[in-house]
């Protein structure tokens, strides 16, 4: 019996993880309080805003651009994002009217901020192959009519495997309104992981579209994975990975994200339930350092920390630029639910459909939620986003904020350092190996105390099932009981 080498070595490292004095110094990994750092500050520390308030004074005119489409097939039961099962098909009226008011949406952005150039453009969801060839065809052309979308930037598009069941015309369709990033999510490659999750998929349809997207001549394929769900183990993990970075499938990019939860979501009733089917602490771990050492073995960069990148063209500009050129106001949050950065605010629209039509039918943008960012909090916000990519440029944000790291962190640095999780040089803070495995927990200590107090205080008053905690992506204000 051959033995696997990587995975014993992955295993032994994260055996000599001492996890009882990580706790005591206030690092601690639990699967029902982790949620990774996807914005800041928190929703929960946002107050509601109106469009005016939003848009006073701003100047910004070049955005990345995000499209949201919350329809799909079925419900990933990893899933706590704005989706609705209730369309029966592309060309159901709620679908339709949802498409009228995104293209109207898109049209009210042009009114008022005027002369909008993309940076790159996403079109996210729920499942945004739902729609019919004809409809993704007339929200490019109405896109490209009310935006400058120059020509080579990068145009993501949310692919669902269920397309290669007669679907497959949908690719020329893509290619044809200038598509040249094929995102795919919820990707694993064990049958039993992916019908417990509810994917609606096997792993040969899933291996059947990568290999149709190659054909069709995709220039980048990205794949989202997600370490630790139900039933997964070290071994299967492994051997998806290994498919992936092999030649059955070469994908261009990876984003292996750990498995989270929040209140409204299937997983995690059924953890309530039966907390064992969910891989350990410990497991997670070795997934994770398996990935970290089967990408780097395959050529990959690790660029930002969940992102791996077969060549640096594959890298995701927008994704640097939200974690290393720190640019707080270039981001367009278009459709429900989805959310954004522009003039010097991070802001939310409205999760719900019914509301989100209706204000926009009323001529109004759909905005909800927003933050005003202060120096400190755009520093706060460097430093934590720094820490998961390559690092943060001390010089280089202490000039562009105001703010001394050294000065600022200087107990949380040295004890962090002395638990071999941070690495702290003149010119440069980075996160370990080690501290790679907690890295959420760490930034989790380079918050403001404001802006922790604020989100805190009011989780404390929101149902763990409101829309507030369902879509704050952050440990702070996180709470699910």
């Amino acid at each position: 019996m051959i033995k696997n080498k990587s995975l014993d070595k992955a295993r032994e490292e994260v055996r000599r993880i001492d996890f009882n004095t990580l706790k005591e110094e206030g690092i601690e990994r639990t699967l029902e309080n982790f949620y990774i750092l996807g914005n800041y500050p928190p929703l929960m520390a946002m107050n509601s805003v109106d469009e005016d308030n939003l848009l006073r004074g701003n100047t910004q005119k070049e955005f990345d651009i995000y499209l949201h489409f919350q329809y799909c097939n079925q419900l990933c039961n990893f899933c706590h994002f704005y989706m609705d099962q209730r369309a029966k098909g592309a060309e159901d009226s709620r679908v339709v009217r949802y498409l009228d008011n995104l293209k109207t949406e898109i049209s009210m952005l042009n009114e008022r901020i005027g002369g909008i150039r993309a940076r790159s453009v996403y079109v996210g969801g729920g499942t945004p192959s739902f729609m019919s060839s004809k409809q993704i065809r007339d929200l490019f052309a109405h896109l490209y009519s009310e935006i400058d979308v120059p020509k080579g930037i990068t145009i993501t598009f949310d692919v669902h495997p269920e397309i290669v069941r007669g679907e497959l015309h949908k690719l020329d369709t893509l290619v044809e309104v200038g598509v040249n990033r094929i995102a795919i999510g919820g990707v694993d490659l064990d049958d039993k992981v992916l019908q417990a999750q509810q994917r609606g998929h096997t792993s040969r349809e899933l291996i059947e579209l990568i290999q149709n997207l190659k054909l069709w001549g995709f220039p980048n394929i990205a794949t989202d994975l997600i370490i630790g769900a139900p039933y997964q183990t070290p071994e299967s993990w492994e051997k998806t990975v290994d498919t992936l970075v092999g030649d059955v499938c070469n994908i261009d990019c990876a984003m292996t994200f750990p498995h989270m939860f929040k209140a409204s979501q299937p997983n995690w009733i059924g953890y309530q339930k039966d907390s064992m089917g969910f891989p350990s602490v410990e497991d997670r771990a070795v997934m994770q350092l398996l990935a970290m050492d089967k990408f780097d073995q395959a050529g990959y960069s690790h660029i930002p920390l969940y992102y791996f990148n077969r060549e640096s063209k594959y890298i995701n500009d927008q994704q640097l630029r939200k974690f290393e050129s720190l640019d707080e106001s270039g981001l367009l949050a278009i459709g429900v639910s989805s959310f954004g950065f522009i003039n010097g605010h991070q802001y939310f629209n409205i999760p719900n459909i019914q509301y989100y039509n209706s204000t926009v039918e009323e001529r109004k943008l759909p905005v909800w939620m927003a933050a005003k960012l202060t120096p400190k909090n755009n520093f706060e916000r460097a430093v934590m986003f720094g820490l998961k990519s390559r690092g943060v440029k001390k010089k280089y944000i202490e000039e562009k904020y105001g703010y001394n790291v050294d000065d600022e962190y200087k107990s949380i640095i040295k004890r962090f350092e002395k638990l071999g999780l941070l690495i702290s040089c003149p010119r440069e803070l980075r996160l370990s190996r080690l501290g790679i495995l907690f890295a959420e927990e760490i930034c989790d200590y380079f918050a403001g105390d404001d802006v922790r107090e604020r989100a805190e205080g009011k989780a404390l008053l929101t149902d763990p099932k409101d829309s507030m905690q369902r879509h704050n992506y952050n440990m702070i204000g996180h709470r699910l009981k």
